[in-house]
């Protein structure tokens, strides 16, 4: 029987927080960043995400998180969350539309097959993941999954580093695991290709994006949040951007000094 969510959808999409993530966002930032500063773009990214998956109504939220320090970022990000949405985004919290999942400390390959697998055991015929260091990732994007997984096994979004920043898949595919080290494969779309190629799977990629794991990658970041509000989108990333113009207002006291 296909699991039903409040939002009466059998679809489900799952943030999946890698805690090395986590700590390569904080490394990698802090030789530019105090770590407060990290901590706070960190859970800046976490909060725009979350805000961007609770426009797709055709999806359950699922957030994943491996460790206690992780399950409290996510716990205060949906509390901020509640006190600074509107609309049906802010409904679906109140109603308490995302459900947490303990995530036990696991080779990343195996974490992620865990993950699928457990999804569509549960009846969820539309699989989404992705983590939290895109916090650009748009209603737009998500939605084009979803329709794409439609009529596809698989539909993955590639990475400038050749890696992703999403995967879904329509049904269960083992062998995405097994055949694919996830964690050492440093090319890991082209492997994901290689691997559907090989087993005649129906896959689709979506448009080449990225997501923020060292310093360059701000760029990208401030680029798109600039494009958003030049049409007049005022909501995506609007958190990260917060904290970049905290931190830009700090860096200018600072050279004032």
């Amino acid at each position: 029987m296909a699991t039903k969510s409040c939002d009466g959808t059998n679809n489900v999409l799952v943030i999946f927080l890698e805690e090395k993530h986590r700590q390569l966002v904080q490394s990698q930032f802090s030789d530019t960043l105090e770590s407060s500063d990290s901590d706070a773009l960190y859970r800046a990214f976490l909060e725009d995400t979350i805000a961007a998956c609770l426009t797709l109504d055709s999806f359950e939220l699922v957030i994943s998180s491996s460790s206690g320090e992780a399950e409290k970022i996510v716990v205060g990000a949906i509390g901020n969350l509640k006190l600074s949405l509107k609309g049906k985004a802010k409904t679906r919290l109140e109603q308490n539309c995302i459900k947490l999942w303990d995530q036990p400390e696991m080779p990343l390959s195996e974490g992620l097959q865990k993950t699928f697998q457990k999804c569509f055991d549960s009846g969820y015929s539309q699989v989404l993941l992705i983590d939290c260091v895109t916090p650009t990732i748009s209603h737009r994007m998500l939605g084009t999954a979803h329709k794409l997984l439609k009529k596809k096994d698989i539909v993955f979004g590639p990475t400038l580093e050749g890696s992703y920043y999403l995967i879904g898949m329509s049904k269960f595919i083992p062998q995405l695991f097994t055949h694919i080290n996830w964690s050492e494969d440093e090319l890991i779309y082209s492997r994901i290709v290689e691997v559907a190629r090989e087993d005649g799977l129906n896959w689709e990629e979506l448009e080449l994006w990225y997501d923020l794991q060292q310093p360059e990658d701000l760029e990208y970041l401030v680029r798109d949040i600039n494009a958003f509000r030049m049409i007049g989108d005022e909501s995506s990333a609007k958190r990260t951007e917060g904290v970049l113009n905290t931190l830009i207002e700090k860096f200018q006291r600072e050279g004032a000094d």
